[in-house]
């Protein structure tokens, strides 16, 4: 921890809306921007609530902005994503 506390933090845990239908993630995907990797989207699902595919992305701080463009290679090719503030959704869920 001191270590961590030193440098600082290197990687944030970011939403992002990915393109495409549905997800199949079994392995991390790969996030990159331009050619350059700055992390992976470890969780990816279809929102019904939100009607797209949402995921969770562990990125370089420096590449973690909202609105950040990136291309991810996802099992079944390359998508492109957008990075988003966690929660996706801010309102309370009612039934």
């Amino acid at each position: 921890l001191v270590q961590i506390v030193g440098r600082g933090v290197e990687r944030e845990l970011m939403g992002v809306f990915l393109d495409g239908d549905g997800a199949d993630l079994t392995v991390p995907w790969p996030a990159f921007v331009g050619s350059e990797p700055v992390g992976s989207v470890r969780a990816a699902a279809r929102s019904p609530r939100l009607g797209r595919t949402i995921g969770l992305a562990l990125l370089d701080v420096a590449h973690a902005a909202v609105g950040t463009s990136l291309v991810v290679e996802a099992e079944d090719g390359r998508r492109s994503a957008t990075v988003t503030d966690l929660p996706f959704i801010s309102e309370p869920f009612t039934t």
